[in-house]
Formats: structure tokens, C-alpha cells, sequence
């Protein structure tokens, strides 16, 4: 499982959260027939507005790109109550989260690359990161993995995001 700190950049959105083509940049964007033909097949497989069609920028892969809730900590542009109410007033790092006590950015980050590395272990050979950078919103923390076209992960996008988001899997993980 990979914790670099990373942002977007690695990636080209090929589509919004919602699966609307990502027209601001397509001029840029040097879209092919081909990757056009899997935009379509991917939209399906979009779920819960934490997914979207992207490139990989290092072998222009193309695939889904699942980015979990954002995550803040007492770094980030939220306010103290926010960030208690966002983890539900439990722990971060075993930690309990307060007013008076917010996770910082490595706490935030520690606790979710053990969850990263859960998901990392059920989907042998994902790419899994836990990042932060200028374009998360607020300064947030986030666990993002990109699901190729094609690869033995891609049927389960849905159970995939499901524990990246902390809900239990449903089902076996690997198709």
C-alpha cells in the first residue's frame, strides 16, 4: 500500500463525481476514441459521488479513481465542532476526538492508512494512498485507490469505496 503524499495531479479527471464528462479541460484533457468508448463502460460503475473516471498520468491507464470522504483534523479549514462532529465524536488513533483535543494531520493520517492497508489486503495488488495536499478541500486527509479498467478489482468498485468509506463489506471482496 503506498501512503505517499500525492494529489490529483498524478491523475486526469476524465469525469466529474457525478459522471458529467469533465468539459472545462477536454480541449487540454487530449481525450481518444478509445478512452471515450471507456468512459461510457466506467460510468456504471461510478458510485456514491466518491468516484471518477480518470487517466493515470505514469501508463495512461484508465480507470476509476475512488477518493473517500475527506477527512479533517485540527489543521484543516473546519471548524473544532466540525471536526468532532465529522468523526462522530469516537477516536482517531485510539484518541478520543474533542473540542479540546482534534487529531492532527498525522494522527488523521495514521488511522487511515491502517484502514488503507485492510483495503490493501483484501484487494492484493490495488493502488491505495492516503494523501492531503492543496487539492483536497480544506486541507483535508483522504484515502484514494484506482480501480484500472479491466483489472481484477474492477467488478468491485462499489465494495471497494464501501470500505474506504469505513462501512463493513458485504460480500467476499475479490470477484
Amino acid at each position: 500500500m503506498d501512503t505517499r503524499v500525492t494529489d490529483k495531479a498524478e491523475f486526469v479527471t476524465l469525469t466529474d463525481r457525478h459522471g458529467n464528462l469533465n468539459l472545462a479541460d477536454w480541449e487540454s484533457i487530449l481525450v481518444t476514441d478509445e478512452e471515450e468508448s471507456a468512459i461510457e463502460r466506467l460510468l456504471d460503475s461510478m458510485f456514491d459521488e466518491v468516484t471518477f473516471v480518470a487517466r493515470r498520468k505514469s501508463d495512461g491507464a484508465v480507470g476509476i479513481l475512488i477518493e473517500a470522504s475527506e477527512f479533517p483534523h485540527a489543521g484543516s479549514d473546519d471548524s473544532p465542532e466540525e471536526v468532532v462532529e465529522a468523526w462522530g465524536g469516537g477516536t482517531v488513533n485510539g484518541k478520543p476526538v474533542s473540542v479540546s483535543d482534534l487529531p492532527s494531520l498525522d494522527d488523521v493520517t495514521t488511522e487511515l492508512s491502517m484502514a488503507a492497508r485492510e483495503v490493501a489486503a483484501a484487494y492484493p495488488g490495488l493502488d491505495v494512498a492516503v494523501t492531503h495536499g492543496p487539492d483536497v478541500t480544506g486541507g483535508r486527509a483522504v484515502i484514494r485507490a484506482f480501480v484500472p479498467e479491466g483489472s481484477e478489482h474492477a467488478p468491485a468498485v462499489e465494495a471497494i469505496a464501501r470500505r474506504l468509506m469505513g462501512e463493513a463489506p458485504e460480500a467476499s471482496p475479490s470477484p
